[in-house]
């Protein structure tokens, strides 16, 4: 079954459908001294490379087994960053592995927001369709994101090694799954 595309809400955010508004914004997150480094992503080239990336986002959006939101102050309507969740096989139906993945600007980092906009994503797939298992791939370097998602219920599951290649080098990666029976018993 395919899913509709929502727009999701919390108390002080807005996660809505990535949309060329915000490829200025991305670009400027992504390209910031270091953060690609620890996001485990490639720095942008340039504003065309988000741009084509954006594109590639909404019409991936459509598909209804990718949703990529950008997340937003519900209140001023800044950008403070995104998040995506999508499935890992969407050639078997129903999609029951799916996997996440978040980056948020560096100035508002430390304030509940990424942890606010996961438990929202959480909610939405382990109580609006069926998703059974949501997993992330993080830098072993990445204490933060870790350390949000062990504080919603993932748990390390391993090490994968040489799993991404970013910036020319292979990288390990920190394999860390939520499960539908855990987030249920955890309510």
């Amino acid at each position: 079954m395919l899913h509709k595309f929502p727009t999701l809400e919390t108390n002080r955010l807005i996660l809505s459908p990535i949309d060329s508004s915000v490829a200025f914004d991305l670009f400027d997150m992504w390209s910031t001294d270091g953060y690609a480094e620890i996001s485990g992503i490639n720095k942008p080239e340039n504003i065309s490379a988000v741009l084509a990336a954006v594109e590639g986002f909404r019409e991936l959006n459509q598909s209804g087994c990718y949703f990529k939101w950008a997340i937003r102050n519900k209140m001023s309507g800044s950008f403070l960053g995104e998040c995506e969740l999508y499935a890992i096989r969407p050639q078997i139906r129903p999609c029951l592995e799916w996997a996440i993945g978040f980056s948020l600007k560096k100035d508002v980092w430390g304030n509940g927001f990424m942890t606010e906009t996961l438990e929202r994503i959480l909610k939405f797939a382990f109580q609006e369709f069926i998703v059974n298992r949501i997993k992330a791939d993080v830098l072993p370097e990445n204490i933060n994101s870790r350390k949000i998602l062990e504080k919603l219920g993932f748990e390390y599951e391993g090490l994968q090694k040489s799993k991404d290649f970013i910036d020319g080098t292979f990288k390990s990666m920190v394999l860390m799954a939520h499960t539908r029976q855990r987030y249920h018993e955890n309510l």
